[in-house]
């Protein structure tokens, strides 16, 4: 026990008992008297006797615990089979067949059809029906040709005029047959392909050959299209009859080029022949160089009195026209039926 002293705190119940003399007597001897702690020993002893027995009933409980699980396992326990009940079965009819569902104003979408191969409804085997009658059945086409004939009306000077030709003997607007070819690939709606036109007039011809891009409107068996064109045109082959002899010896020459529009309809027999009619516009823009005089004048000869107004009038007039260079912008269109081939 350490001793007490000032600042040293002591216990309550020291001197609680003593008398008067014992503390004169504690004091003067210098030799503290011991301190009762106010615990008795009968508490300590029955703590000790509570832990033994916790400590007891352990050891007897993993004991009971050890013995009960190897008699567990020594016993021939046969496989346990659960199932399950259905998920459906778990919530009352009334709730499972409920339709009326909400929630926040939310509803629940409509029931899918389950059955894949369960008829389409009224509405879309209609749409099925159609699209069917719609489908001509001939599926993808890669290359195509196609021969024409047929009339066009032509004028060489239908727009400007700067002596292309001696009108005095030629004419300049005639109407005549044409004749024409086609050949090119198509990728799904558009064609590209090329085009020869030859047309035959009374005083000379014209051809054009020209590149050519359209685009097809599939219908069923009908097919609507619509083209444009452009290329090389020449005007030559004079009539002999006229002055024709002697231009075509005297090496005049007539080219130029031709831009062209128009559309068509073909009506497609099966997968390959088609059968069909265009209509296309063309403008012409045409010019003509000089010849040499001399060599115009060894071909036409000249006038002689009483032959005015004859064929002999007309090949004096086409020395003075041909000799200069000569232009003209005309135009012209043609109509034709169309015989197609696809494949």
């Amino acid at each position: 026990m350490a001793p007490t002293g000032p600042g040293t705190a002591q216990h309550p119940g020291a001197s609680i008992g003593r008398s008067e003399p014992q503390r004169t007597r504690q004091q003067s001897s210098g030799h503290p008297t011991p301190l009762k702690t106010g615990f008795p020993q009968r508490s300590l002893l029955s703590s000790a006797a509570m832990l033994r027995t916790i400590i007891g009933f352990g050891t007897l409980a993993a004991v009971n615990l050890t013995v009960s699980s190897s008699f567990a396992a020594s016993l021939p326990l046969a496989p346990l089979n659960l199932e399950l009940p259905a998920l459906g079965a778990l919530y009352p009819p009334s709730y499972a067949q409920q339709s009326d569902l909400n929630a926040g104003g939310l509803r629940p979408p409509p029931s899918v059809q389950s059955d894949p191969f369960a008829p389409p409804s009224g509405e879309t085997a209609a749409d099925l029906e159609h699209s069917d009658e719609e489908d001509s059945g001939r599926g993808l086409e890669f290359l195509w040709l196609n021969g024409e004939i047929g009339l066009q009306h032509l004028g060489l000077q239908t727009f400007s005029s700067k002596d292309l030709l001696d009108t005095k003997v030629v004419s300049s607007t005639q109407t005549g047959l044409v004749y024409g070819a086609g050949a090119g690939i198509r990728l799904l709606f558009l064609t590209l392909g090329g085009r020869f036109r030859l047309g035959n007039f009374s005083d000379y011809q014209v051809w054009t050959l020209n590149a050519e891009a359209g685009f097809r409107i599939p219908i069923g068996s009908i097919e609507p299209y619509i083209t444009l064109g452009g290329g090389y045109a020449s005007l030559g082959a004079f009539d002999s009859k006229n002055v024709g002899a002697g231009l075509n010896s005297a090496g005049v020459d007539v080219t130029g080029y031709n831009v062209r529009g128009g559309g068509g309809l073909d009506i497609y027999l099966g997968n390959v022949v088609s059968v069909g009619a265009s209509v296309t516009g063309d403008i012409l823009f045409l010019s003509r160089p000089g010849v040499d005089p001399t060599k115009l004048a060894a071909t036409t000869g000249t006038v002689q009195p009483g032959q005015m107004g004859t064929a002999a009038q007309g090949q004096a007039l086409a020395s003075e026209v041909y000799a200069a260079d000569g232009s003209s912008i005309g135009g012209g269109a043609t109509f034709t039926a169309v015989l197609g081939l696809h494949f």
